[in-house]
């Protein structure tokens, strides 16, 4: 997509449930962490800017520039965030961003023909070509290693929570695995940092986030989406872990694009 950006331009401190990656055609762009960090985005350069990071964006430049990017949830294997196998928050190379913002075109006009195995192969290869421009531009992170090494015991394990999210149980992993749930638990805490049972609610919970924002399903029927069959549950494991109801977390200004 495209946008004009106007001088001054300040998005406002906002957390959203996908991933970002930009082309600035015009910079510069500065952007903010919740951290501190200050990265500026040079003319010709482009962000990468992972899900669930809290940021704000400004324009610094004193005349309209304009932005070409992409938004979506970058994953392999089903389950695993592409972005946080790499140092991010970070600046794509001018070379990098020039690549995707020709991806985000493609992608754009893609998305506009009729739906069927052609297109779902298409997105699919476009999607492989800017993980590709992520991993030739981006310095990898202590996850990246972790995983690779636990990649052929882990990937099956991963591909089938990404297929039966909503109903997939810690019992139901080990006994298809033919692992004990210690043994399960070990392997994921040393290639994921997490358990099974946390790693599990995390996706479940991201789910939630994201349809929250990006659809207009009832609260109930998000909970039952994202593997919650109570609607109390689901809303009380949901402010657990982002401090708001599903309610006040839908209208909040925080998750706007």
């Amino acid at each position: 997509m495209k946008r004009s950006i106007e001088p001054g331009y300040r998005s406002g401190w906002r957390t959203l449930p996908i991933d970002i990656l930009t082309c600035e055609h015009r910079g510069p762009i500065e952007l903010a962490l919740a951290d501190g960090r200050r990265i500026i985005c040079q003319r010709g350069e482009g962000l990468c800017i992972p899900a669930y990071v809290t940021h704000e964006t400004l324009s610094l430049r004193t005349t309209p520039g304009v932005s070409t990017w992409t938004t979506g949830l970058f994953r392999i294997w089903g389950t695993v965030a592409l972005l946080s196998l790499f140092e991010t928050p970070c600046i794509l190379p001018c070379s990098a961003a020039r690549r995707v913002g020709l991806l985000s075109e493609e992608l754009r006009i893609t998305a506009k023909r009729p739906r069927g195995l052609g297109q779902a192969l298409a997105i699919r290869s476009i999607g492989i070509a800017l993980a590709a421009v992520i991993a030739d531009s981006v310095p990898a992170s202590p996850a990246f290693g972790a995983l690779v090494s636990g990649a052929g015991r882990m990937r099956p394990i991963l591909e089938y929570i990404g297929e039966h999210l909503t109903t997939v149980t810690i019992e139901e992993l080990a006994n298809r695995f033919c692992l004990s749930p210690r043994r399960l638990h070990a392997l994921f805490d040393a290639t994921m940092s997490t358990s099974p049972g946390r790693y599990l609610q995390s996706l479940r919970i991201h789910q939630a986030r994201r349809l929250l924002v990006t659809t207009s399903l009832s609260v109930q029927e998000i909970g039952e989406r994202s593997g919650y069959a109570d609607a109390f549950h689901f809303s009380r494991q949901f402010k657990t872990c982002c401090g708001m109801s599903p309610r006040a977390y839908r209208t909040s200004g925080e998750t706007r694009l």
